[in-house]
């Protein structure tokens, strides 16, 4: 946020910076329709001063009209350029601050997955035991660890699981009796 107002604020310097270059454009270019009207003027009296010649007058007074034109069309033009790069900072402004507001859930969101993440390792942390030489406990992932006394599956879960296991082979040995029924009631109907 200070970083984003920091930039906002190099932004908007540099913006009044280009109004202040605007302004000093604008003054040049009704100092020279002043000398383009005074031009004007001087070939409609006809009395032409000494170092400038009557030509010269008239062709710079003819000029005055397309310059009064060019001027404004320049005054308005510069304004609308100064107005679209301000909104284009408030664009800018905003939506640094959009970016920052979904970078800041994403830090939260991640700290909380973190934390959760933590708060699940903790129980797995808690029963890793020490090396079996020093203690006489048991290594994590051993076939201790997953089977046996120290199994953190319960008996009736553990027995299920024996019963359910034993089931499917009972089932794959019933297949394969009926295939090799089939396979030798084929043989025999050949030979």
């Amino acid at each position: 946020s200070n970083s984003t107002k920091l930039k906002s604020t190099g932004l908007s310097e540099k913006l009044s910076e280009c109004e202040t270059f605007k302004d000093i454009l604008c003054q040049q270019i009704d100092t020279l329709q002043s000398y383009f009207d005074a031009c004007a003027d001087a070939v409609n009296v006809e009395t032409p001063h000494a170092s400038i010649s009557k030509e010269l007058l008239i062709q710079h007074g003819l000029h005055a009209v397309d310059f009064k034109g060019e001027a404004i069309t320049f005054k308005a033009t510069t304004a609308g350029i100064l107005a679209t790069i301000s909104y284009c900072i408030e664009l800018m402004v905003s939506r640094e601050e959009q970016l920052k507001k979904r970078l800041g859930r994403e830090i939260a969101a991640r700290k909380a997955a973190e934390e959760r993440c933590r708060i699940l390792e903790e129980p797995t942390k808690t029963n890793l035991v020490k090396s079996p030489i020093s203690s006489g406990g048991l290594i994590k992932g051993g076939p201790d660890y997953e089977e046996g006394p120290h199994s953190q599956i319960g008996e009736d879960e553990f027995f299920d699981a024996v019963e359910s296991t034993l089931d499917r082979l009972e089932e794959e040995l019933e297949k394969k009796e009926q295939l090799k029924n089939l396979v030798g009631g084929r043989e025999e109907g050949r030979g």
